[in-house]
C-alpha cells in the first residue's frame, strides 16, 4: 500500500464517501467530538480554509502542518484523485495510546481514506492512504 508523502508526523489520511463537493459527512450530532473535528478538518482542507485546519493541530506539531504544507498537499491529492465528492462516516481505533479515526472519501477520480490522529493535546496527525 502506498501513502502519499504528506506530513510527516503520526499522520494518515484518507478514504471514501459523502454527497457534496464540501465532503458533507454523517451529521455531527451522531459523532463522537474528536470524530466531528476529524470530519471538520477534512471538510476545511476541502473548503480551502487551510488556516483553520493548521490551527487545530497540538501545538508540538502545529509547525508540521502550516498552512502552505497542508495546501500543497491537498493540492496533490485533489490534482491526482479529483475533487472530493463525499466523506464517509469516520471509524475509530486506539493505537499506542491515540485516538485514531479513518475517514473514507471519495474523489472524482478515486477513493482515498483519510487517518486523523488524536493525542493528548488534540489533532496530532493526518494521512491520505489508499
Amino acid at each position: 500500500m502506498r501513502s502519499l508523502p504528506i506530513l510527516v508526523v503520526t499522520v494518515a489520511l484518507l478514504g471514501c464517501a459523502t454527497n457534496n463537493s464540501t465532503g458533507a459527512a454523517p451529521a455531527a450530532e451522531a459523532m463522537s467530538p474528536d470524530a466531528a473535528q476529524a470530519v471538520a478538518l477534512i471538510r476545511g482542507l476541502a473548503g480551502g480554509d487551510f488556516a483553520a485546519v493548521s490551527g487545530a493541530f497540538s501545538p508540538d506539531v502545529m509547525v508540521q502542518y502550516s498552512v502552505g504544507r497542508l495546501r500543497e498537499t491537498w493540492q496533490q491529492v485533489t490534482g491526482q484523485y479529483g475533487d472530493l465528492a463525499s466523506v464517509g462516516e469516520p471509524v475509530q481505533s486506539t493505537q499506542q495510546g491515540y485516538d485514531v479515526y479513518i475517514i473514507p472519501l471519495k474523489f472524482t477520480r478515486g477513493t482515498l481514506h483519510a487517518r486523523v490522529v488524536f493525542g493528548p493535546q488534540g489533532a496530532a496527525g493526518l494521512f491520505f492512504v489508499p
